[in-house]
């Protein structure tokens, strides 16, 4: 059984939620473009245990009986885009019509799988400085043959990366920039980071905090402090700087996720939230921001379907076609071991490719870890770091006198930054002496430690390297 919120409407386009691993819930919207602007007419959730296949083929029986058609034109699927991997390579800048042999030739150079395991797209971004950027996804096959039952359930006419969905949704209805800017989509299972210029998904990662992680009083400073190193390292991959990109949290309301923002803050981190504005959002329907931020996939999709010009990666292309489309469909050139090759035309160019790190070649040549291939290139990096972060918090928590709270903590470059309150000089002095006697601490300097005199504690911050934990 399914909750509805239902209105006709003329052309309407259904954008339906498919995930490789179902997380329910499933999710649905149909909506419309009418007088240039976006309407919603209902909202469907899937209610009890239901897998992406029946969901759909509940949604075709319910239009159905309810007199609507559905056609290949009304119908589009949102994949969630955590099986598929994302890269940015330099290519010259070629006409348009020259790219698809240079593009393809890179990305061979970048897969150590067995090209027949594998699925690519992409498209090229506008000349820059003379180069040009492509945009490149890649996944597994096996991890995208779960949305194709689901589109050929309802014909629909495209699968569409969910990635790019959240994106055309934020520059629809939120305080959309123009400048490059970093999106932080906080989702059940995973949080989402998208890189956005111009309006398109430039970029993309998935780090492996949640929402359960963000909300739990008891471990929100830990959980936390991971969140904000692993987005350190997100911002490093993607060559910015954490200091003057500029960062968006996706909140339905301002004071949302302000604790998360403001722990961002004092890490150095510029961030602000980013709110979607419901008078955006025309129809019969009253749709009110948490609706928005819960449905960014399917409503971000069914927008891409309505406009058919934007610029959409289609990773499925050899795997599902609607069959009311005639259209040729764009082969991609047989990817078949063009190493030589590749770097004779790079050496010519004086372009070079970005090579993939060690973990994510071990990633893709790995069939038993395909499913890691979710994962950016830096992902296990960072996980791999992360048990330093624990182990440095752990020993912190040793040093420190019973009822101290840290302030702030961070680790950047393999410097420890923390602060607190200390009752008084003494034990803010015991407090160094036993972080500078744990192994792998070393340098421990206190700064400017300044006693307040509302409370009479004694307010501090100390630095100290950490190597070899």
């Amino acid at each position: 059984m399914n909750s509805v919120r239902k209105h006709d409407g003329n052309d309407p386009v259904i954008a339906v939620s498919c995930s490789w691993a179902v997380y329910l819930p499933l999710r649905a919207v149909k909506m419309r473009k009418n007088a240039g602007r976006f309407e919603l007419l209902w909202e469907k959730t899937s209610a009890g245990q239901s897998d992406n296949l029946s969901f759909v083929k509940n949604i075709v029986a319910e239009e159905s009986s309810g007199g609507s058609s559905i056609a290949s034109s009304s119908v589009v699927v949102s994949f969630d885009s955590a099986p598929v991997a994302f890269y940015r390579i330099e290519v010259p800048p070629v006409e348009d019509s020259k790219l698809g042999p240079i593009v393809q030739m890179q990305i061979e150079a970048l897969l150590p799988a067995v090209p027949v395991q594998m699925r690519t797209d992409w498209f090229a971004h506008p000349d820059s400085h003379g180069k040009r950027v492509v945009t490149v996804a890649v996944a597994r096959e096996d991890r995208l043959r779960s949305a194709v039952p689901v589109a050929q359930t309802s014909d629909a006419s495209a699968i569409l990366l969910d990635c790019q969905a959240v994106t055309k949704a934020w520059c629809e209805l939120f305080d959309h920039t123009d400048k490059p800017t970093v999106l932080i989509n906080i989702r059940d299972k995973s949080i989402q980071l998208l890189l956005v210029e111009n309006c398109q998904m430039a970029n993309a990662m998935m780090l492996d905090i949640d929402m359960a992680n963000l909300s739990d009083p008891d471990e929100f400073e830990t959980h936390t402090e991971l969140f904000v190193h692993d987005l350190r390292g997100a911002l490093t991959h993607l060559g910015l700087d954490e200091r003057d990109v500029d960062v968006r949290l996706l909140s339905p309301e301002e004071q949302t996720h302000q604790q998360l923002i403001e722990y961002l803050k004092v890490s150095g981190i510029n961030v602000s939230s980013s709110v979607p504005d419901t008078n955006l959002m025309a129809g019969p329907l009253a749709v009110e921001a948490a609706e928005i931020c819960d449905n960014l996939d399917i409503i971000g999709a069914a927008m891409l379907a309505l406009d058919p010009h934007e610029t959409r990666l289609n990773i499925f292309k050899d795997l599902y076609t609607s069959s009311q489309d005639k259209k040729p469909v764009r082969k991609s050139v047989p990817l078949v071991r063009l190493a030589v090759i590749v770097l004779v035309m790079l050496f010519l160019c004086g372009f070079a490719a970005k090579a993939l790190d060690k973990a994510e070649l071990e990633k893709l040549r790995n069939a038993d870890a395909a499913e890691l291939l979710a994962r950016e290139n830096t992902r296990k990096t960072i996980a791999q770091q992360r048990a330093d972060i624990l182990k440095i918090m752990d020993k912190i928590n040793k040093s420190k006198p019973q009822g101290m709270l840290l302030n702030s903590f961070s680790y950047k470059n393999n410097t420890v930054t923390i602060s607190s309150h200390a009752n008084s000089f003494e034990q803010y002095q015991e407090f160094q002496k036993k972080l500078q006697s744990q192994s792998g601490f070393s340098n421990v300097k206190g700064q400017n430690p300044v006693k307040d005199e509302k409370t009479q504690r004694i307010a501090f911050k100390i630095t100290f390297a950490c190597k070899g934990i």
